[in-house]
């Protein structure tokens, strides 16, 4: 389960890259874009989030590489911060009926769960770590 929610969070950020890549290939930055993301170029927001995407796919191969996982959510955790935070604001500021969902959703959905795996990933790499500095066995499992 924990891999199909890495490949689903993954998707999520590698989808909206190629929006962004898309956007600035055709130089094209539509008005529908909250002022969050026009804040930055396109071609940087779709590299941050690529970069994300790429470390967790780094992350989970076989054997896992935990640190490098828990540096994707990181990135993508604020990442979806920043344009979730943005969305929202800017729904509240333009008095957008119903328009603050979506930037909550980013924020409290896909940034939280970001910062949640990234954090438990990072436990569990440096708790790994410890045991084997202790010369502690740890059977597969």
């Amino acid at each position: 389960m924990f891999f199909i929610a890495n490949a689903a969070l993954g998707l999520a950020a590698v989808a909206r890259a190629l929006d962004y890549l898309y956007l600035t290939f055709i130089h094209e930055v539509p008005k529908s874009l909250y002022a969050v993301e026009r804040a930055a170029p396109l071609w940087l927001w779709a590299i941050l989030l690529t970069i994300g995407a790429g470390l967790m796919l780094i992350g989970s191969l076989d054997p896992p590489r935990l640190l490098t996982l828990a540096y994707g959510h990181a990135l993508l955790s604020a990442v979806w911060a920043m344009i979730g935070m943005g969305m929202f604001l800017q729904s509240i500021n333009d008095n957008i009926p119903g328009g603050w969902r979506g930037g909550l959703a980013l924020l409290f959905g896909i940034a939280v769960m970001h910062f949640l795996f990234g954090t438990s990933t990072f436990v569990r790499w440096k708790a790994l770590t410890e045991l084997a500095e202790q010369g502690t066995t740890i059977e597969k499992g």
